[in-house]
């Protein structure tokens, strides 16, 4: 069954902004896209057993989201027209492009279609008697525009300075391109300061196992520590100020991500690394409430 149900949704803004024209509330609306109800029995050794669920899709307002990168729908609750709570999971169904830890998805139009972040509920064991459900969550947004400094850009030559302007963010990340190995470049910290110089030596002794790796023309490699997986995208911009396409092969040593970006082509040097980070300056909790989900009997 695939009824569509139009349900009032309150968005409250956990801060103002430009981004929600400072408004304190939003009064939106979103369409229920289905919800089935499954109630099922099953027979396991002999034993009679049920697998009762209700499993329902919506999609929250594209226009006020735009640009944003979200997806994460924490602190679920899920009760009755009695009151009664229940065990419910959420979780994304949108084809939004992945943040580097795929925590969080881009909310940008592609192709003409409207980038609307979707999820679906899944509500263990309903009862058969209730009228309606009562949802609530916050959904975790995080707007770059907020905090001019959430982006940052260098130049894939200067792979020091990159380092040392995530340092304060908690971030260590070692970038090497141009066919250099991060030995090669170990070669020379010339312009780093004494405390990012045994920043680096440590952090890249404690992952010795890359120092060596072969790098090849068109390939970049990097060696990235986000203990609180604040880096949302790490690309390379192109002389035109496009992003440069590639294909990324990664891997993970403990806590550490091993990432190669393979371009077409090798890079010429006058690219830049550009780096957007989650800030406490640019991240919302924005409460979610849907007051009444109709169930469809």
């Amino acid at each position: 069954m695939n009824p569509k149900y139009l349900l009032a949704l309150l968005l409250g803004v956990a801060t103002t902004g430009a981004c929600f024209a400072q408004e304190d509330t939003l009064d939106l609306s979103s369409n229920i896209n289905s919800i089935l109800i499954n109630w099922s029995w099953q027979a396991q050794n002999g034993d009679t057993t049920t697998r009762d669920f209700c499993l329902m899709e919506f999609a929250l307002p594209a226009e006020p989201l735009a640009g944003a990168y979200c997806f994460q729908l924490d602190g679920l609750q899920v009760t009755d027209d009695q009151g009664r709570a229940y065990s419910a999971n959420a979780f994304p169904v949108s084809n939004s492009e992945q943040s580097l830890h795929r925590d969080y998805r881009l909310l940008e139009p592609k192709d003409g279609e409207e980038a609307a972040p979707r999820f679906r509920v899944k509500i263990e064991n309903p009862k058969k008697e209730i009228k309606y459900f009562r949802l609530e969550a916050r959904l975790d947004v995080v707007f770059p525009s907020r905090d001019p400094e959430s982006v940052q850009e260098y130049s894939t030559l200067d792979w020091q300075s990159l380092y040392e302007g995530l340092l304060p963010y908690g971030i260590q990340l070692a970038f090497a391109a141009q066919s250099r190995s991060m030995m090669e470049q170990m070669a020379n910290l010339g312009s780093m300061s004494p405390e990012g110089q045994e920043s680096l030596n440590a952090f890249l002794e404690a992952n010795s196992m890359y120092l060596q790796e072969p790098l090849f023309p068109e390939n970049t490699n990097l060696l990235l520590e986000d203990p609180d997986k604040q880096v949302l995208k790490i690309e390379t911009i192109g002389p035109d100020g496009q992003p440069v396409p590639y294909k990324d092969r990664r891997s993970y040593a403990g806590a550490v991500l091993h990432l190669q970006q393979q371009y077409a082509a090798p890079l010429s040097g006058r690219e830049r690394v550009r780096v957007t980070l989650s800030t406490d300056k640019n991240k919302v909790g924005i409460p979610v409430r849907m007051a009444r989900v109709v169930l469809p009997w």
